[in-house]
């Protein structure tokens, strides 16, 4: 069975939910990678390297809130059918929402990293790519 905001994947990849313990994570300012993953919620920090543009579809609700950096996002929302384009410039201690069905492309600040931490909700297949990780291939 899916749940609201997941793709078709096999059952084996789906994260298991929480039922009896409330899981608990230490993580260190340096850390980047999946921090928490729950069919419940999944928890990212997510380094983009300086001078990066990357965009991403949020197939579910996510919060996130800059760490570190600036950048400049384009965003459309599925309520306006993607036919509306908004930018929004980001920076350390800001939080914002990418709601279900919205496109963001980021244009990370030349002068370093944006670092995000970021909760999705439900939680996301264990194969889901981080945005680390598509930054990082996306400029080879």
């Amino acid at each position: 069975m899916l749940q609201h905001g997941y793709w078709i994947a096999d059952k084996d990849k789906m994260p298991k939910p929480i039922l009896e313990k409330i899981p608990v994570s230490n993580v260190s300012a340096n850390s980047t990678g999946r921090v928490y993953d729950t069919a419940n919620c999944t928890a990212d920090i997510d380094e983009i390297p300086a001078g990066a543009s990357f965009f991403w579809f949020f197939t579910y609700d996510e919060i996130h809130h800059v760490l570190k950096g600036e950048a400049e996002i384009t965003y459309s929302l599925a309520s306006t059918s993607h036919t509306v384009k908004k930018v929004l410039n980001v920076k350390q201690g800001d939080f914002y929402i990418a709601p279900l069905g919205s496109r963001l492309t980021w244009k990370v600040s030349p002068a370093g990293p944006l670092k995000l931490f970021s909760v999705a909700i439900p939680g996301l297949p264990l194969s889901t790519p981080s945005r680390s990780e598509i930054a990082r291939q996306a400029g080879r």
